[in-house]
């Protein structure tokens, strides 16, 4: 939460005058005593509607999110979720494979890992579960995958 500005430290804004991003970036929190501006931005909560500075606030929040989704991206090559794109997994591929005989889980998640070339096991995990529950072929009882005749 927002710590209230100490009033003898304000700087004079002319409101007639567009803002100049590179100014608001170079905001020196410590110096106003701040404790979220740029930090945390949710304009649904009542803390944030009720602060005076929640555009320019979320305009240097979204410059952070911006420069820490790039300090991300440099550092791991893997996708993001938004990113990753399990549209190349044959499904019949899939369904066959598990028609031959009953799969675990796991091994239907292996599979698809391998088969999608995704690096995020996570997202595979989520797709096969979508895929089982959105087949009418297929059924699932204690881990195991069967083919539904």
């Amino acid at each position: 939460m927002r710590e209230p500005r100490d009033k003898n430290n304000y700087e004079k804004v002319d409101y007639t005058i567009p803002v100049k991003t590179d100014k608001v970036m170079a905001y020196d929190q410590k110096k106003f005593g701040d404790t979220c501006f740029g930090k945390e931005w949710a304009p649904n909560e009542r803390l944030c509607a009720m602060c005076h500075d929640i555009d320019i606030c979320g305009m240097v929040f979204h410059a952070n999110v911006k420069k820490l989704v790039a300090k991300v991206e440099e550092s791991e090559p893997a996708p993001f979720l938004d990113k990753t794109d399990l549209d190349g997994v044959d499904r019949n591929a899939v369904i066959i494979w598990i028609q031959t005989k009953p799969r675990k889980f796991s091994e239907m998640v292996d599979y698809v890992y391998a088969m999608a070339g995704c690096s995020d096991k996570e997202t595979v995990r989520y797709w096969c579960k979508s895929f089982v529950l959105d087949n009418d072929h297929l059924t699932a009882e204690k881990g195991t995958i069967y083919f539904k005749k």
